[in-house]
């Protein structure tokens, strides 16, 4: 029991875009159904974390949903859908980009380009049982701040949701996945956990600034995703991982 994996999913957009950070409503309504019929929960990373801290092991049978960049579309299709099957997740948000449409936000950032949620969207949201989690106020790459802008990257955004929503935000989502131990203890100052892009699952011995997550776009096949909410496909995984890590290589920049 005290070994039990834990199965993080990273979406980004649920619409009909089919680039490679949507997935379409339709297939994520099957997603979650599949998941509800093997048995498993969604539930938010507070959620987890927190059985993790008080038993010593994550909860059974759970999937930790996340949604980077908190999109309209997160709002409008997912929502309705995590309620219908009484899940729960995080959603992160870059805070500066909250109520943008999607021509401000392309022209701001040009990863960013759809329709964002606004201050009530994300409350109600907050309202249903999501938890709210912070992704910087402007997704920078961290790792080119100074320390002044990191601190107001990291600790404005956490003070703005909070002030927004009257709760604490104890989660964070590192912007592209960008982080190194400077922006790692930088990052603990602010918040309890932390969700990298690295791949594969999480055993109860991990850095909870660390955390890693599987991307949805791998995610296509039932038979896919009920393994990897079991814990299983390691190797593949540590394959995909590798291609990864041999295009940083060749892409320094990344």
């Amino acid at each position: 029991m005290a070994d039990r994996k834990l199965t993080v999913i990273t979406y980004h957009a649920v619409d009909d875009r089919g680039d490679i950070i949507s997935v379409t409503p339709a297939r994520f309504r099957r997603q979650m159904k599949l998941l509800g019929t093997h048995g498993y929960r969604g539930v938010s990373l507070k959620e987890a974390f927190n059985c993790l801290e008080q038993n010593g092991t994550f909860p059974e049978n759970t999937v930790v949903l996340t949604f980077d960049d908190a999109y309209h579309c997160v709002y409008s299709n997912a929502l309705p859908c995590l309620e219908e099957f009484g899940f729960g997740a995080t959603v992160f948000v870059p805070t500066a980009f909250v109520g943008m449409g999607e021509g401000d936000a392309r022209q701001t950032n040009a990863h960013l380009g759809r329709d964002m949620m606004d201050w009530r969207q994300i409350k109600e949201m907050a309202d249903h049982g999501i938890e709210i989690g912070a992704h910087t106020r402007s997704h920078p790459d961290l790792r080119k701040l100074d320390p002044e802008a990191l601190e107001d990257e990291l600790g404005g955004c956490r003070r703005e949701l909070e002030d927004r929503l009257g709760a604490g935000v104890n989660s964070f989502a590192y912007p592209y996945g960008y982080w190194n131990e400077r922006i790692k203890m930088a990052t603990g100052q602010h918040f309890r956990h932390a969700c990298t892009t690295q791949l594969g699952h999480n055993r109860p011995g991990v850095d909870p600034l660390r955390i890693r997550r599987l991307d949805a776009y791998y995610l296509g096949r039932d038979s896919t995703l009920v393994r990897t909410a079991a814990g299983g496909m390691a190797p593949w995984w540590v394959f995909r991982q590798f291609l990864r890590d041999l295009r940083a290589r060749v892409e320094p920049g990344r």
